[in-house]
């Protein structure tokens, strides 16, 4: 994807590039582009053919405190094990919802648990190892963060939380999605097309690869195609309809 505006909470660059570190984190709340980032990586570090063999998953994306100590002791579990015959190891912890103050993070035996992980990561995976850690919500004074900045690759992508900066980081994501499907378009057609679709990447990403195919060879998008293809799917903002309150607007 093309760089978001700076205002955007642009994404962090890693101490080290994945490609060669033995852990990457890649975290935020723009929920497609990490799960993209993660699968890259993955198909980059276990190829599909060496999956069945070479990746050991945990399921990160868990609700109760249970579930989520459950979770770390897989993975702890899993860095401690070498890999079949001595080969190449990945483990991804994929979807994580306890690296932060929320449910069910916030609870002391799931801090211990991470406390253990993040000593963890601090000693070193053995040789062969690689850890892959996706998630939502990580916060950023916890330890376990610093020791993923220290050991390998942090990769954050933020949704802007403004709404300028929000319709700029969405317009811009348009912009890199339309140039990938070698689509033209006026910044007009790409205004039309956030305010139909939102601002949601996954969303944005279904919409443009449906334009793409309704075009067909035509490679020049207009707003009368937005129009026809696009089902208006973005949320009012509460200010947008305390605004329409002011102006008496009842429709």
């Amino acid at each position: 994807m093309a760089p978001r505006p700076p205002k955007a909470s642009p994404e962090r660059a890693p101490v080290v590039s994945w490609e060669t570190a033995a852990l990457a984190l890649v975290c935020g709340s723009d929920e497609y582009r990490v799960a993209e980032q993660a699968r890259k990586i993955l198909t980059a570090w276990c190829p599909p053919e060496q999956q069945d063999l070479g990746l050991e998953t945990v399921d990160g994306a868990v609700d109760t405190i249970d579930e989520a100590v459950g979770a770390i002791q897989r993975v702890l579990d899993a860095v401690a094990t070498v890999g079949l015959f001595g080969g190449a190891k990945v483990e991804w912890l994929r979807e994580a919802s306890f690296f932060s103050e929320a449910v069910p993070g916030k609870f002391e035996s799931v801090k211990e648990g991470v406390a253990r992980l993040t000593e963890e990561i601090k000693r070193g995976l053995m040789p062969g190892q690689r850890l892959l850690i996706s998630a939502s919500k990580v916060h950023r004074g916890y330890a376990f963060y610093k020791a993923c900045m220290a050991a390998g690759a942090v990769m954050e992508y933020d949704l802007a939380d403004k709404p300028r900066e929000m319709i700029e980081q969405a317009q811009a994501t348009v912009r890199d999605l339309l140039a990938r499907e070698k689509i033209k378009a006026t910044g007009a057609v790409i205004q039309a097309l956030v305010n139909q679709a939102g601002y949601d990447t996954r969303l944005l990403v279904q919409e443009v690869g449906k334009l793409s195919t309704y075009l067909g060879d035509r490679r020049e998008l207009t707003v009368e195609d937005v129009r026809l293809m696009v089902a208006p799917s973005r949320e009012s903002a509460t200010w947008d309809l305390a605004e329409l309150i002011s102006q008496r607007d009842l429709a």
